[in-house]
């Protein structure tokens, strides 16, 4: 008898704990001034922890002004930075992107008619977009994250890919209007 209350009220007493589970974050549909999918920022953040907050947003509505796009976002403890710029035709090369791409850790992405890389804490899309004065300019879209995921949660490249191609469409069509842009594929960018 003495041997059923003591495991009762141990029972009792585990009930009386409270629960230090974190809640689960929630990630609105729409970030980034509400133009860009939540989808992919999701799943690059941790399911708990701190609640979602976009920090900062400049430029990633159409009508404002369109350089430089940057939106800081957190939740769950990690950081994701977003930005995209234009880059003048003098000051780029694609020997760059293919230097960037060789470095050890990263893998070449493609997606449509842009390429890039990407790794375990950033993605970058390169996107012909030639100017109205003549230029063939390039639209910059990158995506990182802090702090990078360790071994134990997995591979990101894939979800830092898919995150990096949506914002690429979203702004390469809908704010920059560069050429090509608008046929961008619907899903992941090709990796490898």
């Amino acid at each position: 008898m003495a041997l059923g209350v003591v495991v009762v009220a141990g029972a009792g007493v585990v009930l009386l704990q409270p629960d230090h589970r974190e809640p689960a974050l929630s990630v609105p549909d729409r970030v980034c001034q509400e133009t860009v999918s939540g989808t992919q920022v999701k799943a690059l953040l941790p399911g708990t922890g701190e609640a979602f907050e976009e920090k900062r947003a400049v430029n990633f509505v159409a009508g404002g002004p369109q350089e430089p796009g940057r939106c800081d976002l957190s939740g769950g403890g990690t950081d994701l930075e977003v930005t995209y710029k234009t880059v003048q035709e003098a000051d780029f090369t694609w020997k760059s992107v293919q230097r960037e791409t060789a470095k050890p850790g990263r893998t070449l992405i493609w997606f449509g008619m842009a390429r890039g890389y990407t790794g375990s804490d950033r993605a970058a899309l390169f996107v012909d977009c030639p100017s109205s004065a003549g230029r063939k300019d390039v639209l910059e879209v990158s995506v990182g994250i802090n702090p990078a995921p360790e071994a134990e949660a997995g591979d990101r490249t894939a979800e830092l890919s898919a995150l990096v191609a949506d914002v690429a469409r979203v702004i390469g069509d809908g704010l920059k209007h560069c050429e090509g842009a608008s046929r961008f594929p619907y899903g992941p960018p090709r990796l490898g």
